[in-house]
């Protein structure tokens, strides 16, 4: 896969993420208890979409724009600073996933999951921002 088709592929793989949410937050914003089946089935689904992406990610990626910053002799701390937050965000989405996994925990807690989602999406936006609109123009400007 070359340059261009990684990039592509990560940002469509950012748009179904944000479907999966937008579709669970909707479900939500109707009633947790009513919709929790679909609200579960979004979230799974949001769940394996979000691991397929980060594995190419940390897999793919990260390594290959670090291999090529390294190659070009540019300092890698701030950059391998900006792929260790990118895990953490990552740790924080899985934590809300674990959280609200079975229908008995979306009713215990039905109040808290609209406002937990948000902030998710809130900063599952951030990461895709900060890459779509900076890291990954940048990858694709560098040389080999």
């Amino acid at each position: 896969m070359n340059k261009q088709e990684l990039i592509d592929t990560l940002k469509s793989q950012h748009r179904q993420l944000r479907a999966d949410l937008t579709k669970a937050i909707n479900e939500a914003k109707e009633g947790v208890v009513k919709n929790e089946t679909e609200i579960l089935f979004f979230l799974a689904k949001f769940k394996e979409d979000l691991k397929v992406h980060i594995t190419l990610e940390n897999e793919v990626f990260y390594p290959d724009y670090l291999a090529i910053k390294l190659k070009r002799g540019e300092d890698l701390a701030q950059t391998s600073q900006f792929v260790d937050e990118m895990k953490k965000i990552g740790y924080g989405v899985n934590e809300f996933l674990d959280k609200y996994d079975t229908p008995e925990e979306l009713e215990d807690i039905k109040r808290d999951f609209v406002k937990d989602l948000s902030e998710i999406i809130k900063v599952l936006e951030i990461r895709i921002s900060t890459e779509e609109d900076s890291v990954f123009d940048i990858y694709l400007l560098m040389k080999d």
